[in-house]
């Protein structure tokens, strides 16, 4: 009874401390991709420009916070790695950017 309860809080303590361990680990990582490099590139700035077109899938032009939206879409492409400019997903967040700024 006693023992097995002792056990079983220690091993909880164990278990709560390797999630706080990988938590942290993974938070340094989304750190890590926020962070740009010395060519001012980001790792997370090509996803960041698609998450933020998501937001903006109908979009009107009229609309002042959607076209700030935009140009946050288009700050962060500056940032982005050429490779992932020059991939698919990059040509797609240029062909969709094209046609909102065209709008």
């Amino acid at each position: 009874g006693v023992l097995a309860n002792q056990a079983s809080a220690v091993s909880n303590e164990v278990v709560a401390e390797r999630e706080h361990e990988q938590m942290q680990a993974f938070g340094g990582k989304l750190q890590n991709q926020a962070q740009e490099d010395s060519q001012g590139t980001r790792r997370n700035a090509l996803p960041r420009a698609q998450e933020l077109l998501r937001q903006i899938a109908d979009f009107n032009p009229g609309d002042t916070e959607q076209c700030q939206t935009l140009r946050l879409v288009l700050e962060e492409i500056r940032h982005a790695p050429e490779e992932d400019l020059e991939s698919g997903d990059g040509q797609a967040v240029f062909d969709l950017c094209s046609v909102h700024v065209e709008a």
